[in-house]
C-alpha cells in the first residue's frame, strides 16, 4: 500500500511533464497559441475621455 502512495507524486509529474512535451511538439509544428485574431478588428474606436495624468485638468479624447 505504501508503495503505491509513493507513486502517485511520480505519476502526477509524468502526466505534467507529458503535456508540456506535447504543447511543446505543437509549437514546434508551427501552432501559435498566442496569435489570436482580435474580436475589435475592423470596429471604430469607442468614444472616450480621459485626464492626463501629467497635466491635471487636461482631457484627452476621441470623439467619434
Amino acid at each position: 500500500m505504501k508503495r503505491k502512495v509513493l507513486l502517485i507524486p511520480l505519476i502526477i509529474f509524468l502526466a505534467i511533464a507529458a503535456a508540456l512535451l506535447w504543447q511543446l511538439a505543437r509549437n514546434a509544428e508551427g501552432d501559435d497559441p498566442t496569435n489570436l485574431e482580435s474580436a475589435l478588428i475592423g470596429k471604430p474606436v469607442p468614444k472616450f475621455r480621459l485626464e492626463s495624468l501629467d497635466n491635471p485638468g487636461q482631457f484627452i479624447r476621441r470623439m467619434c
